[in-house]
């Protein structure tokens, strides 16, 4: 490998070095096209700043992920840095005994290699010879590389001298600084294609795919034939591979994906993976297809010592299987290090919390994040004997990384989470779904749109076959698609085409064209009823007043504090009191606050916010007052970034002055500071289009009170049932 210097100025960590490998493989169609993803879907539509791409994020994630890592290194205990080496070197002989036994049959990019026993010699594939290889491929530098040079450690006093045995020093150096070098590559690799398998607005579309995938597996079990059979059919060949695990039954085999040398490996597919986790899988084996088997015949044509060339062979075999081993989390081991990549603080929330901040001209204030890297110290918090490692922080970084998962969310809360975002995502969300629902039912020629089923067909056969079908997957391609579609359908005859010789609804077009004119043009057709919390508020004192429960609640609140107070009720009777009290005291405080989530645990209902706001418009809609809406219930606000499970790997670890590792105990207090967040960002979502040209705001909000006062009404009878006031709803 050369010393040619490859590098990428960054606006958030200045010059980034590309390693000779990694330069290959952002080359490739599967990860270039990243160019043109927006990290934030279409939030650049309320902030303009906020352009970000994914191909930029992704390389500033390796970056810090590789500065991340050298400092856990270069900080841990003698010990812990050399058992962590030891084991990663048992692994490597485990993926030699597979090379000796030539048992590859399912790692592709080796079958690939012409003469693979010509690199890899039985007769060297043994312990002594292979330590030998190692020794001379590190003496003669044949797998160092400029950008990797910058998180050389030093492993002088990691060298096992223990019950006073003579060891080969150099011997030792060279094989830990080698599998080194290769678990700080794969550590490089998989934050770099962390992404990488992001639909075009990444988010927002890949939850259309999941749910048209959804649709057409249930028309295909139950033989409806809503939709053309052979369209159909395609759709679900194409996504068979990276949709999650379900009970449905299909009626074609679940394809299975073998890549890796691991016996543990069980392919590809994880079935807690989110689709584009399972894509970006695919996109990795496929880049690596196309970058490692020319490598390795390099090796083989090249004059190199044959011990030189077993060397840095087994050295690229090792990055590739230690970097899936990292995302497929193969072992606690290799679950360890995902979490550099993929924990509470982790690479990727330290690059995103920092550029999308900047990017989106908000500053509220800077984290020092470089200095809470620099401390960071690879640790083992129990079994010493274990392979679980950490990585830990100095307790005096603890405000720190408590600020840093203050500002994530107040990132997501403020702008990802904002009226006007969530508006447009929602907006064309839809549009692409009426679109690919629309391709999917009509007859050949009938679409509106055909090129919009490349949504899935980039996915499809052509995915190994034609790399370049997968690099027009991206936002440009998408948002061509869109504006083809809306010159369609403002053109007059093209319109009345599609209703009288196509046979298509007119309000269907009616929808989608103003769909795609508010997302493309900015052509104002939905407007948000709800746009902070201040609104959340007074619609609760409108249901309040409408549901004309003012007095009782006032008279059972009276009632209840008498039977409280009074010593002779039972224990029971005093809990009931008590009960009430406290249900009645919360409901004042969600009027002040309108946390219409604590409203639903206080007057608990059959029927969700979403579905409850959703019945009473569509009666409005029925009645012509409005023309079209959409609720949206707000789950992401729950997301508070903080560890839901007893996962021991998932946790934040620090060491205090003496070196004693502990976890972090303050949980529920920072969930406190959250929530505090979480009380401004909106419980849920109303857009409404509305009939004519009128805006009459205070009419829904009114009808959706009245709907909801009569609920809220009943809920509070069902309670109280004996609080003695006849009063109805307004």
């Amino acid at each position: 490998m050369g010393k040619k210097l490859r590098q990428v100025t960054d606006n958030v960590h200045g010059t980034i070095y590309l390693s000779e490998v990694e330069y290959n493989l952002i080359s490739t169609p599967f990860f270039y096209r990243l160019h043109d993803i927006y990290q934030s879907s279409t939030v650049y539509l309320t902030f303009p700043s906020n352009r970000t791409k994914r191909y930029e994020h992704s390389i500033g994630t390796m970056e810090l992920a590789s500065e991340l890592f050298f400092a856990c290194m270069t900080n841990a205990k003698r010990n812990d840095r050399r058992d962590f080496l030891e084991q990663l070197y048992e692994e490597l002989y485990f993926i030699v005994d597979k090379l000796r036994r030539a048992d590859i049959s399912n790692a592709e990019y080796l079958k690939k290699v012409e003469g693979l026993d010509q690199v890899f010699p039985k007769r060297l594939l043994k312990k002594e010879e292979l330590d030998r290889c190692i020794f001379d491929t590190i003496k003669n530098e044949r797998v160092l590389d400029s950008a990797l040079e910058h998180y050389s450690v030093c492993f002088f006093d990691t060298l096992n001298t223990e019950n006073g045995e003579k060891e080969n020093v150099s011997g030792q150096i060279a094989k830990y600084l080698y599998i080194y070098q290769a678990i700080l590559e794969a550590i490089r690799i998989a934050a770099l294609f962390h992404d990488v398998g992001h639909p075009p607005y990444s988010h927002i579309i890949e939850e259309v795919l999941k749910e048209i995938y959804s649709v057409c597996k249930k028309d295909e079990i139950s033989g409806t034939t809503e939709f053309d059979e052979a369209k159909r059919d395609t759709l679900l060949s194409c996504l068979e591979s990276f949709a999650p695990q379900t009970d449905m039954k299909s009626k074609r085999p679940a394809k299975k994906a073998e890549f890796l040398l691991f016996e543990k490996s069980n392919g590809l597919n994880n079935s807690d993976s989110e689709l584009h986790e399972q894509v970006g899988l695919k996109m990795l084996q496929l880049a690596i297809e196309e970058v490692f088997p020319q490598k390795i015949s390099e090796i083989k044509q090249s004059d190199l010592q044959l011990e030189e060339k077993v060397g840095k062979a087994l050295y690229y075999v090792l990055v590739v299987e230690f970097t899936f081993a990292i995302l497929l989390e193969k072992s606690m081991l290799f679950k360890s290090i995902h979490r550099i990549i993929d924990g509470v603080i982790d690479a990727d929330r330290l690059d995103y919390i920092v550029r999308d901040s900047q990017s989106s001209g908000v500053d509220w204030g800077r984290i020092p994040y470089k200095r809470v890297i620099n401390s960071a110290k690879l640790v083992r918090p129990f079994d010493k004997e274990s392979s679980f490692f950490a990585v830990a922080y100095p307790q005096k970084e603890q405000e720190d990384l408590e600020d840093i998962l203050l500002m994530r969310y107040k990132i997501f809360s403020r702008i990802n989470y904002h009226h006007r975002s969530v508006k447009t995502a929602v907006l064309l969300q839809n549009a692409v779904k009426e679109l690919s629902f629309d391709y999917l039912k009509s007859k050949e020629n009938n679409e509106i749109s055909v090129e919009i089923s490349g949504l899935w067909t980039a996915l499809g056969a052509t995915l190994g076959e034609k790399a370049l079908q997968v690099g027009k997957w991206n936002d440009s391609w998408l948002i061509t698609v869109l504006y083809d579609a809306l010159i369609k359908l403002s053109d007059d005859n093209c319109f009345n085409e599609f209703i009288n010789s196509k046979d298509k609804d007119k309000k269907t077009l009616e929808k989608i064209r103003n769909l795609l004119e508010e997302v493309l043009l900015n052509h104002k057709h939905y407007y948000s009823l709800l746009k902070r919390k201040g609104d959340l508020v007074k619609l609760a004192e409108l249901i309040f007043q409408r549901s004309r429960i003012k007095t009782a609640m006032s008279q059972v609140k009276k009632k209840e504090m008498e039977k409280y107070l009074d010593s002779s009720r039972s224990q029971e009777q005093h809990s009931e009191a008590e009960e009430s009290l406290v249900r009645i005291n919360l409901f004042e405080k969600t009027l002040k606050e309108g946390d219409f989530d604590l409203f639903q645990i206080i007057f608990p209902s059959d029927k969700s916010i979403a579905s409850l706001v959703t019945g009473i418009l569509e009666t409005e809609k029925k009645k012509g007052k409005i023309s079209d809406f959409y609720v949206i219930d707000n789950k992401g606000r729950n997301k508070k970034g903080l560890p839901k499970s007893d996962d021991i790997t998932k946790k934040i670890y620090f060491y205090d002055n003496n070196m004693n590792v502990q976890e972090y105990t303050g949980y529920t207090e920072l969930e406190a500071q959250i929530n505090l967040l979480r009380a401004f960002c909106l419980s849920f979502y109303v857009y409404i289009e509305y009939s004519g040209d009128t805006i009459a705001q205070f009419d829904v909000l009114d009808s959706i009170a009245k709907g909801w006062g009569k609920e809220l009404k009943s809920v509070f009878d069902e309670l109280f049932p004996s609080h003695g006031v006849d009063s109805k709803p307004a």
